[in-house]
């Protein structure tokens, strides 16, 4: 057993010995205690390791869920990582390197993107190329991210050059991509990966391509960050490389376009592509192009309306279309932000929330875009240095998707909370194939939460791990940072996450409950994972 996979299991075997425990002892905790539902029933012994009470304020509400449909779903492989091109021949994802293999599987098995650059200087496929070498991607790069994959269990969401430009300052000089090179490519990933491959991606970002016609090639040499290049420029040149991957590869699935541009060219294209797709491909990041108004509070706001927004016209899209949809790139920022905005502890609360907002319209996952040095992409859910040196840094936003993947996969209830007034806060319930689980995040940076729930159906065990933060003021806040080689205030149930993937999680809090009643508390700026049977 290698010890990245020591580290999952033991995760998990706490986890469900945690829950044999507590069905056999009705070991619960709580809040406030819920009056029995039945005078013939006697009530469950009080709960061990109950819930601490907050000290500050708090504000007394209700949660409904009801089980009479459903408004959204979490499918297999739901998370991922967006990983630059760069990173096959840095050698980060290799089974060399066992602290990123422990990370990836703190996680349910997803998928991981690497993206088809817009410059061929950045990652250039080379069939005779010797491998690890800056600039090109060879043969040893690929099969050394297939044994990757296989050892962790992820697929690959892999990303194909579509059409960039000569550079003649490079050593070699790099020319234009052609079809042949990429069905070259593709056929080699394809073979190398087999049932890792989740899908072939296209290009990236095609919005910011402009259009200069190659008088040798018959398409587009498409350069990054003009204004003339149009939906239609990029489908003439697209099809041309469809049409190659498909015919040389007929049952590998191709997706795109990775735009973020969803009215002006992901819909249409949507309707160009339809089925020729295995599924449409978005980007979204909350942060875009930084504002120096931008803070943390900001950044939690629920719900995020520009996220909205693109979720339900991409699903109109794709319904259109009968294809389904997935955010294969994004984040809280694309770029550094402030301290303790990007990378601090508002990003897992707005991981949590933004998951939920894909899920319940109608999306596949998100991939999120992961920086591959310490000091570059404090979006990153951890840092990592080049080549393949190990995990420097866990960033608060993996918690978050930590404390997500605990969820399960499932169908989403409809989850109402009542006597919140104004204050952020957001619930989801889902349905798992061994209970029902919650997470509820109170994003408000002063206002506890006492809550009664009310579930479809009556409750025999009920527990909570709290994912929290603790600022350099000893008091939860949205800034909250990391850094390296210093305990993180940052923490699930009482635990870090260590750089090497080691994570022990506390014993959790048991809840008391009554019939389909059960009562919690939801401390200021944190996020709680209840889980039920």
């Amino acid at each position: 057993m290698n010890h990245s996979q020591g580290n999952r299991n033991l995760t998990r075997r706490r986890l469900l010995q945690g829950s044999a425990a507590m069905a056999a002892s009705a070991f619960l905790s709580s809040c406030s205690g819920a009056s029995s539902s039945s005078q013939t029933t006697p009530p469950p012994p009080p709960p061990t390791n109950p819930q601490p009470v907050p000290s500050s304020p708090i504000t007394t509400a209700s949660l409904a869920v009801t089980a009479s449909t459903t408004s959204g779903s979490i499918g297999p492989r739901f998370l991922g990582f967006s990983l630059p091109k760069s990173t096959l021949y840095s050698q980060n994802v290799s089974t060399a390197n066992t602290d990123m293999m422990a990370m990836f599987n703190l996680l349910p098995a997803g998928i991981i993107r690497v993206n088809g650059t817009e410059c061929l200087s950045c990652a250039n496929w080379t069939p005779t190329g010797v491998g690890s070498k800056q600039y090109q991607i060879a043969p040893s790069d690929v099969t050394r991210y297939a044994a990757f994959l296989q050892a962790t269990g992820w697929q690959a969401l892999y990303g194909i050059n579509m059409s960039n430009y000569y550079d003649s300052s490079l050593a070699p000089a790099v020319d234009i991509q052609t079809v042949a090179n990429a069905v070259n490519e593709a056929q080699y990933v394809a073979g190398a990966l087999g049932s890792s491959l989740y899908g072939i991606e296209i290009g990236n970002e095609p919005e910011q391509y402009y259009r200069q016609t190659d008088s040798s090639t018959g398409y587009m040499a498409n350069l990054p960050h003009g204004t003339s290049y149009s939906v239609t420029d990029y489908e003439a040149t697209w099809i041309l490389f469809y049409n190659g991957i498909h015919a040389a590869l007929p049952n590998v699935p191709l997706v795109g376009p990775g735009t973020g541009l969803i009215p002006t060219w992901a819909a249409p294209f949507a309707t160009y592509a339809g089925t020729k797709l295995s599924s449409l491909t978005i980007h979204y990041y909350r942060d875009y192009l930084q504002s120096s108004s931008d803070t943390a509070l900001w950044l939690v706001g629920y719900p995020d309306p520009n996220l909205v927004q693109n979720s339900a016209q991409t699903e109109t899209a794709v319904k259109a279309a009968s294809i389904p949809w997935r955010l294969d790139e994004g984040n809280s920022s694309d770029n550094d932000t402030l301290a303790g905005i990007a990378d601090g502890f508002g990003s897992a609360l707005w991981a949590l929330d933004t998951l939920f907002t894909i899920a319940l319209n109608g999306g596949t996952g998100m991939n999120f875009m992961t920086g591959n040095a310490l000091y570059t992409g404090d979006y990153s859910p951890f840092a990592y240095l080049d080549p393949g040196s190990g995990v420097s840094l866990v960033r608060p936003e993996f918690y978050g998707l930590v404390l997500f993947g605990m969820v399960g996969e499932g169908n989403l209830y409809p989850a109402t909370l009542s006597g919140i007034g104004s204050l952020n806060i957001s619930a989801f319930a889902v349905k798992t194939s061994t209970g029902l689980n919650l997470i509820i995040v109170n994003k408000d940076p002063a206002q506890n939460l006492q809550l009664t729930i009310n579930l479809p159906k009556n409750v025999n065990t009920a527990t909570l791990l709290a994912l929290t933060s603790v600022s350099e003021s000893s008091q939860p806040s949205l800034n909250t940072t990391c850094a390296v080689n210093t305990p993180c205030g940052v923490t699930i149930q009482g635990s870090n996450i260590g750089v090497n993937g080691s994570f022990t999680p506390g014993e959790p809090y048991g809840l008391s409950f009554s019939g389909s009643q059960v009562s919690c508390y939801v401390p200021y700026t944190s996020a709680v994972l209840i889980q039920t049977t």
